[in-house]
């Protein structure tokens, strides 16, 4: 099997974890603080990740543990976790899943930009195409109405769940570049896993503490802190074969993979979370039209 088709797998396998993860997330945060889902994912990214990388026995190997190396991941850590998922998450809990998570993908094209800008990596032409498609798409979202029939999702809330989800795109294209520069040159992506999950929840730590964040743990109920501890696992789980696919692929073909999560977190919220999040056409044509601009910058 050749390295571009273990990355395809990988990265498949992340979109499928990624879906499933923005469907508990959504249910989750019902009743409950972005910042709470934020900090599980990073408590339990760690013991995932050096488990995986002792298994492989990557610890165990000549790494190229460089500072150069360890800066790009523990940004990438830090950006991706305190920026990119905070407003992720605030987003789905604002928006829903389908909403967040399609106008997120947005972040391929400048993800694209950047690995051709600092990585040499080649753009074909039919980008231009796909990024012709992706825009659109957002407008078209961006007008797609309140998440449910409640007043309290409609209006300003909406909106601003909508601008945390563009400020998202900006802080998850960065760490893919940084993750992939970084990998190649350490020669383990699991190790790499492992110092960004570190550096990231230190960063969470001392984000939350000015935010009030152990406070609002403490007053979210049982029920879904469970659902939040699930997502955060599969949170895992999918950054993990994420930072396996990098390691094989490059940033241009394994990012619009990955984004596929969109089609099944779409499919799902449709069939049973209408209670939720209200999945109307303006949802389903902006995602169509994300997907194929996706695929046709594969």
């Amino acid at each position: 099997m050749s390295f571009t088709s273990v990355a395809v797998l990988f990265a498949l396998s992340t979109a499928v974890f990624l879906s499933f993860r923005n469907i508990t997330l959504r249910i989750g945060l019902t009743k409950s603080d972005a910042i709470v889902g934020v900090f599980l994912s990073g408590v339990i990214a760690i013991p995932i990740s050096v488990a995986a990388t002792l298994l492989h026995g990557d610890f165990f190997i000549s790494l190229n543990y460089n500072v150069f190396n360890v800066t790009l991941l523990g940004a990438a850590g830090v950006i991706h976790y305190v920026l990119g998922r905070v407003f992720l998450y605030s987003s789905i809990k604002l928006i829903g899943a389908s909403r967040a998570t399609t106008i997120l993908q947005a972040y391929v094209v400048v993800a694209a930009l950047l690995s051709m800008a600092f990585l040499g990596e080649l753009i074909e032409l039919e980008t231009g195409v796909g990024i012709a498609l992706i825009i659109p798409g957002l407008m078209i979202m961006s007008g797609s109405g309140p998440t449910t029939e409640k007043s309290s999702t409609s209006g300003r809330t909406f909106r601003r769940g909508f601008h945390y989800a563009l400020l998202a795109i900006i802080f998850w294209a960065m760490p893919p570049v940084f993750v992939r520069a970084a990998v190649v040159d350490l020669g383990s992506p699991l190790v790499g896993n492992v110092i960004s999950n570190i550096f990231g929840l230190v960063a969470v730590i001392g984000y939350m503490i000015p935010s009030h964040g152990f406070e609002k743990i403490k007053k979210t109920d049982g029920r879904s802190m469970k659902i939040l501890l699930f997502a955060a696992i599969l949170t895992s789980f999918s950054q993990l074969t994420q930072y396996m696919a990098l390691g094989f692929g490059n940033v241009a073909i394994v990012t619009p993979l990955t984004s596929t999560h969109i089609l099944i977190t779409m499919s799902v919220s449709y069939l049973f979370l209408q209670r939720l999040e209200r999945v109307n056409p303006k949802v389903v044509l902006a995602g169509a039209l994300v997907l194929v601009g996706l695929y046709l910058i594969i």
